[in-house]
């Protein structure tokens, strides 16, 4: 049990160095949206494209930090009863929760996103507009990566949650700090 929690760590390690590494995309974001307002109404900038670039990177930063949202424990949960609950019982809810609803909902989104990236690939779709960008593909692939990443973050912590049934210690994945 040990080896697994310590193949969990490295996993949760490395996804949250890939929220991390999104989480540099705001900035990036950031500066595509002063150069966007900025130039406006000039003909120095493809306004079009640079609004596609932002919705581009606003999906790809969503994608990329929802396995390290999970791994932090910052994803969105109904506290009002788990406070009061006991570990052990905390964790079979999340087991239950984990097994009958977070993981069918990847599956089934991970599978038609690949479908939905591969067909965007297929069909050399670009945008509608004729100045708005092309490669769809790129950032339709995003969705089932980051799913893919979520798949992963929820297996380490359904793994965590049964080591914490099993031996009624709660175990955490290392600090975001240690990363």
């Amino acid at each position: 049990m040990q080896q697994l929690l310590r193949i969990c760590d490295s996993i949760d390690r490395f996804l949250q160095i890939i929220g991390k590494l999104a989480s540099v995309l705001l900035l990036v974001l950031a500066g595509i949206i002063v150069f966007d307002v900025v130039t406006r109404g000039t003909t120095w900038a493809n306004s079009t494209r640079l609004q596609e670039l932002e919705w581009h990177f606003h999906a790809a930063i969503c994608f990329f930090v929802f396995a390290f949202a999970l791994v932090n424990d910052r994803h969105v949960r109904v506290e009002l009863l788990r406070d009061n609950w006991s570990v052990r019982t905390r964790a079979v809810v999340e087991i239950l929760g984990i097994l009958f609803l977070f993981l069918p909902m990847v599956l089934v989104v991970l599978y038609f996103s690949i479908k939905f990236a591969q067909n965007a690939w297929v069909s050399g779709e670009a945008s509608p507009s004729a100045t708005g960008l092309s490669h769809r593909w790129i950032i339709k692939s995003c969705q089932p990566v980051g799913f893919a990443l979520l798949l992963v973050a929820g297996l380490t912590r359904l793994n965590r949650q049964i080591h914490t049934l099993i031996t009624g210690n709660v175990s955490l994945p290392p600090s975001n700090a240690d990363v």
